[in-house]
């Protein structure tokens, strides 16, 4: 599945760089640990196939194994929607409560920053695990789940492009 989606990114001018990637040489940012350590083989199989998969403006892209280092130079970090609900929830212990709850049971693997900034996730919690979910700005918290496992939302975007 993951090949057929490949191919269909790059013939719509998508960026693919599918390099697999050695597990062993990646420095893991250890909030990422343990959320990775919760999500599907076949998403982890996913994640490290590639390097780059982003579109030709580069204002959507997928998170590649690799991008989930602690790396405070990056434009945008693997938990760039987390880190920017947490500074606006305002030190409001009850939203930042509600923030770490949504977000530890959340894992994003792909971004956009055309128009509204938005995000895809692959649920890690005992509640939605392996489901994937889209959230858009302001509230990135208020997603919505558009597919129920990896291959189910691989399947369906393969469908539409």
């Amino acid at each position: 599945m993951k090949e057929l989606f490949f191919e269909k990114m790059k013939n719509i001018g998508w960026n693919v760089s599918s390099e697999k990637i050695s597990l062993k040489n990646v420095n893991i940012d250890r909030r990422a640990i343990a959320r990775l350590a919760k999500a599907p083989k076949e998403f982890i199989d996913f994640i490290s196939s590639y390097s780059t998969l982003n579109n030709a403006e580069d204002d959507i892209w997928f998170l590649s194994y690799q991008d989930y280092i602690n790396d405070d130079k990056e434009f945008f970090a693997w938990n760039e929607f987390e880190q920017q609900s947490i500074k606006y929830a305002d030190d409001d212990t009850d939203i930042l409560e509600d923030i770490n709850f949504y977000w530890q049971e959340q894992l994003p693997f792909a971004m956009s920053v055309r128009g509204e900034y938005s995000y895809l996730s692959i649920g890690v919690g005992k509640d939605n695990l392996a489901k994937i979910f889209h959230g858009i700005e302001p509230e990135y918290e208020d997603s919505t789940c558009i597919a129920n496992n990896f291959n189910e939302f691989l399947s369906s975007f393969t469908g539409i492009i």
